[in-house]
């Protein structure tokens, strides 16, 4: 109020008005001085008056003429209490007149349900308008929930959307929770009223709508899935492939199946599944519910079932999922088929290949018996294309049918120009197995190319081929089962391939087209070269029993193709004796048509000098066999046949008039002699130079002299000295004393029980059958006691000993020596002064370095320690070693 509004006069000059007194209040609204409610009788002064400090506040929304009114006395500066104020007072008298108001909303709380949507009605927001006739005209949305959705007709509801009433009333405004979404969710409005007054048609005060979301139990849900199968294979369904979920946490516990598939088979633990059976996850887990698609038939959509999920809740309203899902199988169109011609591996040949050995005048299958056809979506197979795809011998080598097909079956006739043999008709998967293990290659050439060959192999089920599938054939010429590109000696004739050679791979001595490694008659005198080799008969009559060249298949070959009988120690490659050259021209005797070049050929001297019509000292005629051996000295068809097991011997010491210089007694001289004794007891000095000495028959006393001396006792029980120099000596049979002299020594005991002693040098001793002494004595020599029960002494030097077979006695003697064993089978050895500083064991050819102390097993019994090996599963004892305590023993004193 101001100071004007108390109407002040005063008939005294001078006077101002300086307050008011409030004689009476009015009875609706408040009047206020500086915020404070007056009271009656309080005086106001005009400085507060003026200040606006005294205020009359209607009550709210209140109006009317003579709404209010209240009574003063106005109050002059004059001092005189008497007449300072008005003796009559006035009175104010409000008239208020009416504006429009703002609306007001109200704050709610609703209840709901999870997952359940709530229908806004106008009722919801609280509206309330002092100003009559305005109406709820709409919503104004200030701020949205956090979680779920606002919608206006379907459609989202975004911040500071105004929303009428008449669509509020309709039904279109819908608020609709998360899904499993629980507890308090709200929103900010704001109400307008129907005023159109832009200042006062909005609730200024934004009021809150909560939503208490209470639980409820959630049904689980399934998902769709489209699964890729494969034809004549069952698929085995997993949980997963449910899309099991479940709201409130519960377990998956099982399946409804709601529809069957229409193709393929559907079984749970081998029987037909029904619709609306029910099946455990468990049982599921276990593999037993299998869709199975028909072999042959493919394509997307190929078949489909639906199914409804359960969960553990144990609610009947709830467990099961209410909407079916729908799992659909896609099947991959037809497979090719795959072929493996050596289901084992048998072989030595991984994946789907396969290897087999080819012996001329055979034939070779080209699969193994376990040839394995597999097709994951056909029964049956069409066809197969077999193809020799190399053939150096043209049409003389073809694929052929080894006995009759299988029903179902029919083949082509080989196609020499292709080298294609072809299998037609729809058969089953095990007649196709069959039929192509019982097809065979072979090669009717005469002379033939031993080079590998290689058959491929498809088969195709109709509609597609399967990769290929490969056979390489290894020519085996002496069929012991060593391939020729392994073999030592690929013809058996005791030869190796590399001394037949001689540094010239293609050597032909003869010239027939026959390698000298597959001819059993290099030179073509009508003389095996097995005869011709330098082995005594008596040793051929034994590897050779039906006198054909060839080395009998019933001798060990081992793994190298050289006979073991020939060998210092099997597979070594070593020969244990020297190829002859009687007469010493640098070509051994079964590459030589003279070899005493005495003038008259081998063949003349052997007694069949007729069958050279032509006087080139070979045979004459064809070879119809391929072996090397010419007809007329063939006494049989395929390979091998010398007709004859002796030859012309004029003096009948035993020696062949072919291999023999000279019949007058044999004696040295200072150069290089060839010396060969009879069959009497011979004394054979070789006196210097290199000579060459065989005692033959009797017990010998043989001399080598000085120089590199090439000794053999052969029969009898002979004393061999090789004197200076690296000498070569071989006993023979009998018991024989054989002394290495000075120089690095091969010593050879070969059969009886034989003393060898090394001497001076590197030496190289093997004792062979019997019961052996060996002595290395001076040098680091190699000592070898081979079969049986040998006393084994190193004496000086670092020496390696190999006790062999039976149960040795092995002493190191003095130096760093070596005890190994290549086979449990050596074991059982005394071991006499195991050396702990010095002295090794090596098992490395046992265990192949994979071996420990833990295969070990170190027994003290007395003074002496026994060794015991664990090896594949089995306990052995490797031997006795005197006068050693085992807790000495360690791991440096074994090489595994």
């Amino acid at each position: 109020m101001t100071t004007n509004d108390f109407g002040f006069s005063d008939v005294d000059a001078g006077d101002s008005l300086s307050g008011i007194r409030l004689d009476t209040l009015p009875i609706n609204g408040t009047l206020q001085l500086n915020g404070a409610s007056v009271a009656l009788g309080q005086i106001i002064s005009a400085t507060d008056i003026a200040a606006g400090q005294l205020i009359f506040i209607p009550v709210s929304n209140a109006n009317g003429n003579n709404y209010a009114n209240f009574t003063f006395s106005v109050r002059d500066n004059s001092g005189d209490a008497p007449s300072q104020f008005d003796t009559a007072p006035n009175t104010i008298t409000f008239n208020v007149a009416s504006v429009n108001d703002s609306p007001s909303g109200q704050d709610k709380a609703i209840a709901t349900l999870e997952d359940t949507a709530h229908v806004f009605t106008p009722a919801d927001f609280g509206f309330n308008d002092p100003d009559p006739g305005d109406a709820l005209s709409s919503v104004r949305i200030d701020t949205v929930p956090t979680s779920g959705t606002f919608a206006l007709n379907g459609v989202p509801v975004t911040l500071g959307q105004v929303i009428s009433a008449t669509d509020i009333a309709a039904g279109k405004f819908i608020f609709t929770p998360a899904l499993n979404a629980i507890g308090a969710i709200d929103f900010t409005f704001s109400v307008k009223d129907s005023s159109s007054d832009p200042s006062t048609e909005f609730d200024p005060t934004p009021n809150q709508i909560t939503f208490n979301i209470a639980s409820v139990k959630d049904a689980p849900t399934g998902q769709d899935k489209t699964i890729s199968a494969t034809g004549g294979i069952g698929y085995p369904l997993t949980a997963n492939d449910f899309g099991f979920a479940d709201a409130d946490g519960d377990a998956f516990s099982s399946v409804r199946i709601d529809t069957l598939p229409v193709n393929g088979a559907f079984q749970f633990n081998g029987a037909n599944v029904m619709a609306g059976q029910v099946i455990s996850t468990t049982d599921i887990a276990a593999g037993k519910l299998v869709f199975t698609v028909a072999p042959g038939t493919n394509g997307n959509n190929y078949a489909n079932f639906t199914f409804s999920v359960k969960d553990s809740s144990g609610d009947a309203s709830t467990e099961f999922d209410a909407v079916p899902n729908t799992i659909t199988f896609n099947v991959a169109s037809n497979l090719p088929p795959s072929i493996d011609l050596d289901g084992n591996n048998s072989s030595g040949i991984t994946g789907n290949n396969y290897q087999v050995l080819y012996t001329p005048g055979q034939f070779a299958k080209i699969g193994d018996t376990d040839v394995k056809v597999t097709d994951v979506d056909d029964f049956n197979m069409e066809s197969a294309t077999l193809i020799l795809t190399t053939r150096p011998n043209g049409s003389d080598e073809s694929l052929a049918i080894s006995g009759s097909l299988p029903s179902g079956i029919n083949a082509t006739a080989y196609d020499p120009l292709t080298g294609i043999l072809k299998l037609t008709g729809s058969a089953s998967i095990a007649n196709y197995q069959a039929a192509i293990a019982s097809i065979t290659y072979q090669n009717t050439t005469v002379v033939k190319n031993t080079s590998n060959r290689t058959v491929t192999v498809m088969v195709n089920d109709g509609e597609k081929e399967s990769t290929i599938a490969t056979t390489t054939i290894l020519f085996d010429s002496d069929g012991d089962r060593a391939s020729d590109s392994s073999d030592l000696d690929d013809d058996n004739d005791g030869i190796p391939d590399l001394t037949e050679q001689n540094g010239n791979p293609t050597r032909d001595t003869d010239g027939d087209g026959i390698l000298d490694t597959l001819d059993l008659d290099a030179d073509n005198d009508g003389i095996t070269d097995l005869q011709e080799s330098g082995l005594s008969t008596v040793i051929i009559a034994i590897l050779d029993k039906d006198n054909d060249g060839v080395i009998d298949p019933t001798q060990n070959f081992g793994g190298n193709g050289l006979s073991n009988s020939l060998e210092t120690t099997p597979d070594s490659g070593i020969l244990n004796y020297a190829p002859v050259d009687t007469d010493g021209d640098k070509k051994p005797n079964f590459q030589d048509l003279d070899s005493d070049n005495d003038g008259l050929s081998d063949l003349s001297e052997s007694g069949s000098g007729y069958l050279d019509g032509n006087g080139d000292k070979m045979v004459d005629g064809k070879d119809s066999d391929g072996d090397g051996i010419l007809d007329l000295a063939d006494k049989g068809a395929g390979f091998g046949g010398g007709n004859r097991p002796s030859f012309k011997d004029s003096n009948n010491n035993g020696t062949p008039d072919f291999m023999e210089i000279s019949v007058s007694p044999p004696k040295g001289s200072n150069g290089s002699d060839t010396i060969i004794g009879t069959d009497g007891d011979d004394i054979l000095n070789g006196f210097s130079d290199l000579d060459i000495i065989y005692g033959r028959g009797g017990n010998d006393l043989i001399n080598g002299g000085s120089d590199r001396d090439v000794l053999r006792g052969d029969e009898g029980n002979d004393t061999i000295n090789g004197g200076t120099d690296n000498d070569n000596i071989q006993g023979g049979t009998g018991n024989d004393s054989v002394n290495g002299g000075d120089g690095n020594d091969l010593m050879l005991g070969n059969d009886g029980d034989d003393v060898l002693s090394g001497d001076r040098g590197k030496d190289k001793i093997y004792g062979g059958q019997g019961k052996d002494i060996i002595n290395g004595s001076d040098g680091n020599d190699r000592l070898h006691g081979d079969e049986e029960d040998d006393i084994i002494r190193g004496d000086r030097g670092n020496d390696l000993l190999v006790g062999g077979l039976g149960k040795d006695e092995l002493t190191g003697g003095q130096g760093r020596d070596i005890f190994k064993y290549r086979s449990v089978k050596e074991f059982s050895d005394i071991i006499t002064d195991f050396e702990i500083i010095k002295d090794r064991f090596d098992l490395r050819k046992i265990f192949h370095r994979r071996g420990s102390m833990s295969n070990l097993e170190l027994q003290q019994s007395g003074k002496d320690t026994i060794v015991g090996v664990s090896f594949k599963g089995k306990e052995y004892t490797l031997g006795l070693l005197e006068d050693v305590n085992a807790n000495t023993l360690k791991a440096r004193h074994f090489k595994f």
